[in-house]
């Protein structure tokens, strides 16, 4: 095998590793929590009528959830820093999301390490994630990668079960699933917009017991949080005056195991929301390839493909 094709092998596992642990530590439980109206919480005030109410802020907080599921589309942003073990893994990204048609697409920007810096497109369509930009192919050529292969690509293990993705959507979906700590804690101006400020946790432990699932599937999801030494997830929240999130950050440490070790996992994610219900067009490339077709098409010749 040639050192490029093992630098191409090397680079596309630590890419399906990284984003399936993201996606694990963003979305666990969320394939057995059914419904995500958040237990008919639609009475909820608006946000600044919450000031030091705690029952207030926290229907504040799965309001938001729910009106950025209502409005579907957004243009964001994001900023997120993930270590596991030695390995550090910054990225930035742009783009937009649909979340009525489970869709996203963003530019992003990463270092990867033994890679160094890289710039990568993503396109997500239901459960597939087609991406551009890995090192070592052609620059238009999609590579065609399914949740359930990036689960088998680390192992299965704590993500297996995974039916959701790791894209804002999702993350919000969260929101539905906090604890009762969540708190009013003044206002900011976001990218120009008035807001108010929410903290609290997600209570993982709590939203697994009260999604409804059978006693095996629920056994599973709890399996999987122990598995990633995680029982909540704290959150900053920023709510517009339409009850609409501006700005959502999120900090957490867990582990992950790893060729017979376990890495310690720390991640901080910053994202903001603009252009709620703004017009959104999602579509999959047209052609591509799978991340194996790929290889086997490295010295032989492999043109690219447009979306």
């Amino acid at each position: 095998m040639s050192d490029r094709t093992t630098s191409i092998r090397s680079t596309g596992f630590r890419l399906r590793r990284g984003a399936v642990v993201l996606a694990g530590v963003l979305a666990l439980g969320l394939s057995a929590c059914g419904d995500e109206s958040g237990g008919g919480t639609t009475t909820a005030p608006s946000a600044g009528a919450s000031q030091a109410d705690t029952a207030g802020a926290l229907k504040a907080v799965e309001l938001a959830a729910q009106t950025s599921r209502t409005k579907s589309t957004a243009s964001f942003t994001m900023d997120l820093n993930m270590s596991m073990g030695a390995e550090k893994l910054p990225m930035t990204a742009q783009g937009q999301m649909d979340a009525a048609k489970n869709a996203m697409k963003l530019d992003m920007s990463m270092s990867v390490p033994g890679q160094g810096a890289m710039k990568l497109k993503q396109i997500v369509v239901g459960n597939t994630i087609y991406m551009s930009g890995i090192p070592g192919m052609p620059g238009n050529q999609w590579v065609k990668l399914s949740l359930e292969e990036l689960s088998a690509a680390a192992g299965g293990g704590a993500t297996a079960n995974l039916g959701a993705g790791s894209d804002p959507a999702d993350q919000l979906k969260l929101l539905t699933q906090v604890s009762d700590d969540v708190k009013a804690d003044g206002k900011a101006t976001i990218n120009g917009v008035e807001t108010t400020k929410y903290t609290g946790t997600i209570d993982l432990e709590k939203a697994a017991a009260a999604s409804g699932a059978e006693a095996k599937d629920l056994a599973e999801v709890k399996k999987q949080y122990r598995q990633l030494g995680l029982k909540e997830i704290p959150f900053t929240l920023y709510v517009d005056d339409e009850n609409l999130p501006a700005r959502m950050e999120m900090s957490m440490n867990g582990q992950v195991a790893n060729a017979g070790k376990t890495e310690k996992m720390q991640m901080t994610m910053k994202m903001d929301f603009t252009d709620w219900g703004g017009d959104v067009k999602i579509a999959a490339p047209k052609k591509s390839v799978s991340f194996e077709e790929l290889l086997s098409g490295l010295g032989g010749g492999l043109s690219g493909s447009t979306p």
